[in-house]
């Protein structure tokens, strides 16, 4: 409760103060000579910034004696103190892996695990979940220091969905864990089920939620939202995978699982792999009509895969290609011409090799796309936020990709100022701008 109150009453004295869009970002130095001015600088002013505390970080980890010692008053830090490492020799217990399962820390926590076991110490029903649960989620490998935050913000842009790789470690601790387990529980079930589906591991994880269903476990409503994401990586084609999401949805309802915020933002995702559908575009405006009547508002999330799935990037291999054949050389076998008018410029007859600045424009001519008068699905986009008093909120780490597709779909797609206008003018509004995510994707913007 106190750290509660902290946090509101630092929050209540940051809403007094408004923020400088002229000055640096705080982490550069407020000097004219110091500040960086292009995005390279920036981002080696910050990291290199960062990699003096990494040093240091190297050197309590490399020298952990020389930290053992506390000479002052003050209590000790505990992220300061050297990392305890366990071999065979240590002492270990259900309250050490208790401890190292709520701090995240996986491999010390797999380590003492297979202590406790080779030692012969009985661990309890819910330690093992709880063990089992932290390494479905983060895969047996070390959680990412959040201490580096400009590593983080600095990061490559990847859109939601585009890594499809399976990364699950298979035979690993989290299969040991589960099979161990004599009668696997619901909570088993979901925790490994979520896990396999997180690291893209499809095929086992339908094979587990068939095992569940047979079994009659109740699975709960997290577990049908990872199970979406897994969709696109069945071998399927764009109807099935359709199919088998409405499926899914059915199944949810049929067993009275209400659907969430998650559930809305999931179904649209794979509806936007699944873009070259005929009915893609309907299916996603019925699903968020839907949603809505059940109380879900669409968040920053689904507004991001629903301007993906109606303003999907059209191929250009078409017109290149009959570019190509209306401007190549004739030949005693082409009839490319015969259907074209050359009364318009007299010397039409003689061959003129086209230029790249020639595919540039026809390109723009077959493909560009005005829409001025308000009747685009972005402006009732921007419509629904601009309605939002405040902030808009943040919550999903995809809401972060909203503005970027929007700013896209403004300037190349629609070529609409107005819009990119209204836009920048809601990015502006309070503390919006922390939706940009990461400098990354603040350049791009």
């Amino acid at each position: 409760m106190t750290r509660t109150l902290s946090l509101s009453f630092v929050q209540a004295l940051d809403s007094t103060i408004s923020r400088d869009k002229t000055g640096p970002h705080y982490r550069y130095h407020d000097d004219p000579y110091l500040i960086p001015i292009t995005p390279m600088d920036r981002r080696v002013y910050a990291l290199a910034r960062e990699s003096g505390r990494k040093a240091a970080a190297w050197i309590r980890d490399q020298h952990p004696h020389l930290f053992l010692s506390n000479t002052s008053d003050a209590p000790a830090v505990e992220k300061f103190l050297p990392i305890e490492e366990y071999s065979e020799e240590s002492e270990v217990s259900e309250e050490i892996l208790q401890k190292l399962i709520a701090s995240c820390k996986v491999v010390d926590a797999a380590t003492v695990y297979r202590l406790c076991s080779s030692k012969g110490i009985e661990l309890s029903a819910t330690t093992k979940q709880s063990l089992l649960e932290l390494m479905c989620y983060y895969n047996e490998e070390e959680a990412v220091a959040e201490d580096w935050v400009e590593e983080r913000s600095f990061a490559q842009v990847a859109r939601p969905g585009r890594d499809m790789i399976n990364t699950w470690k298979s035979g690993g601790l989290a299969d040991e864990l589960f099979l161990s387990l004599d009668e696997p529980s619901t909570a088993a079930y979901c925790a490994l089920i979520r896990g396999l589906s997180k690291h893209n591991n499809s095929e086992e994880a339908w094979s587990r939620y068939q095992e569940a269903q047979t079994a009659g476990l109740p699975l709960d409503t997290a577990t049908f939202n990872s199970l979406l994401l897994t969709i696109p990586l069945r071998h399927d084609g764009y109807e099935e995978r359709v199919n088998i999401l409405m499926g899914l949805l059915k199944t949810m309802a049929s067993k009275g699982l209400r659907p969430n915020q998650q559930t809305l933002d999931n179904s649209l995702q794979v509806l936007s792999m699944t873009a070259g559908y005929r009915k893609t575009k309907e299916l996603s405006l019925q699903l968020l009509q839907e949603m809505r009547l059940l109380g879900i508002k669409p968040s920053l999330t689904s507004y991001f895969f629903l301007v993906s799935i109606h303003y999907r990037q059209r191929q250009y291999l078409p017109v290149l290609t009959c570019t190509v054949s209306l401007l190549s050389p004739p030949t005693s076998s082409s009839s490319a011409y015969t259907t074209v008018s050359v009364s318009t410029f007299p010397r039409a007859d003689l061959y003129c090799k086209p230029s790249l600045t020639s595919y540039f424009f026809l390109v723009s001519i077959h493909y560009r796309q005005r829409d001025d008068n308000g009747s685009s699905l972005i402006y009732s986009v921007l419509e629904e936020l601009e309605k939002i008093e405040g902030d808009l909120p943040l919550l999903d780490p995809r809401d972060t990709m909203f503005f970027l597709q929007a700013i896209d779909v403004c300037c190349n797609k629609l070529q609409s100022l107005a819009a990119a206008q209204r836009l920048h003018a809601l990015l502006e509004r309070g503390k919006n701008q922390r939706l940009l995510g990461n400098n990354s994707k603040e350049v791009i913007y």
